[in-house]
């Protein structure tokens, strides 16, 4: 079964935490998600290895979308609660530790709550099923094949306009 069909879901996951960055920062580029998903894959990589991954320095928007991404990777991982410390601004400027309200709405997105029903707590989201660090891997390259794929077709946002039809 193609990667695609095994894991929709999580590609999906993956795509929804860097527009939704995007809708909140439209000045951001495909070579800003370019970054922050080799840092990505570097860190899953290392993990994936048994090293322990290198201390990635990403400036702002970079950074927002390693964070929401790797936070959302990591509860696919079953890893609840668990926040990254292997990123730190590229700047001295003051930036939250953890992106988690912007994970929340991602999973109530991607879940089936709606803003118009009270927000559910940690219990009572249904918490999709587990996955594994290949799984994560593989995912996160076949999202920036498809960056690098939309950024050559449609310029310095092709990747982000494409995809943004797709994510509500």
């Amino acid at each position: 079964m193609a990667l695609e069909e095994t894991y929709l879901d999580v590609l999906q996951n993956i795509e929804f935490a860097i527009v939704s960055v995007y809708r909140e920062q439209s000045e951001l580029r495909d070579f800003d998600v370019m970054r922050a998903l080799d840092a990505l894959i570097d860190v899953y990589r290392a993990e994936h290895r048994g090293h322990v991954p290198k201390e990635v320095r990403l400036p702002e928007p970079e950074l927002r979308i390693f964070q929401r991404t790797k936070e959302l990777c990591e509860l696919r991982l079953g890893r609840q609660g668990v926040i990254s410390d292997t990123a730190t601004p590229a700047s001295d400027a003051d930036t939250a530790d953890s992106d988690l309200p912007g994970v929340r709405k991602a999973l109530r997105s991607v879940t089936g709550w709606f803003s118009r029903q009270a927000p559910p707590s940690p219990q009572e989201l249904p918490m999709p099923a587990e996955i594994t660090v290949e799984a994560i891997l593989a995912c996160l390259r076949k999202v920036r094949r498809s960056v690098d794929k939309w950024n050559k077709r449609g310029g310095p946002q092709g990747y982000l306009q494409f995809v943004q039809q797709y994510i509500r």
